[in-house]
This record gives structure tokens, sequence and C-alpha cells, in this order.
């Protein structure tokens, strides 16, 4: 039994006809061109914006994660003193040991910011956690990076909340 012939139309018919399958025509590229630059500019677009609001959480990260580690040590007595946190002139976090920030101390341990953000502290430049118990005065650090802010508030018994 023979299969029947399932082959396209003949490309004598296709000639006959008219019609050149060699290409694509001009049209037909520019639209494919136009398609393509439009998904690329919408994708870097979202992706900017996505890296922006990835580097404003990664502040507010750190201020946090160095406030639970001031607080933490704070709380297990590292060293029998208090630990805090300084904000310097250049808007850097400083994990320091004791009442009072000292420049330059062997243990200050300092996070660096993204330089598009900004911070104030409302209770001064420092916050500092008193040993065994945490307690420190209520306020909260502000961070903000253009239309973005971000409140990390810190009561009197030490909680952190951002």
């Amino acid at each position: 039994m023979k299969l029947p012939n399932i082959s396209t139309q003949d490309k004598k018919k296709w000639s006959t006809l008219g019609v050149d399958h060699q290409g694509f025509t001009l049209v037909e590229i520019l639209i494919v061109m136009t398609i393509i630059s439009f998904i690329a500019v919408i994708g870097v677009i979202v992706s900017i914006d996505t890296y922006s609001r990835y580097i404003f959480r990664s502040d507010l990260d750190k201020v946090a994660i160095l406030l639970q580690k001031a607080r933490s040590s704070a709380i297990n007595n590292v060293g029998g003193v208090s630990h805090g946190v300084y904000l310097d002139d250049n808007d850097d976090w400083i994990l320091f040991r004791g009442t009072e920030y000292v420049e330059g101390e062997a243990f200050n341990y300092k996070i660096g910011r993204s330089k598009t953000a900004t911070s104030t502290n409302t209770c001064g430049n420092q916050v500092v956690f008193s040993r065994l118990t945490a307690t420190t005065t209520d306020c909260g650090i502000i961070i903000t990076e253009g239309n973005k802010v971000a409140t990390t508030t810190i009561n009197n018994q030490g909680g952190i909340n951002y």
C-alpha cells in the first residue's frame, strides 16, 4: 500500500501565483525589531527599579542587624560593658563598646551604607543599650532614598521594630 503524499504545496504552484518565500520583508523585520526594543526598554526600567529597592532594603537590614548585634552583646554582657550603635558624619553605622562612642577604638565595627540613602537618628548620633537589660531611650532611625522612607524604632526596653 502506498502512503499518500503529505508534502506541502508544490514550489511551481507558488511561483506561478507570484509568491516567493525566500526571506522576510523589511516591514516584518521592522515590526519584530520594534517589539524586541519595547520589551528591552521595559526590562531595563523594571530592573533599575528592582535594584534601587534592593539597595534601599539592604541599608534598612544593615541598620537593623547592627542594632540587634549591639542589643544582643549588651544582654549577654560581652566585655562587661554596654554596647551601642553610632551614626558618623559619613552616614556610616558603627557598633561600639561602652556608654560613649570613641573613634578609633579597637572593638568598633563599621558598616557602610549605599551612597544614595541617608540616615537620621531621632535621639542623637548614637543608641546605647545598657548591659544585662538592654534598656535604652525611645528613638527612631529614619532611612530615606528618593521618595522611599523607612523608620526603625527602638523602644525603652530595647525592642527593635523595622
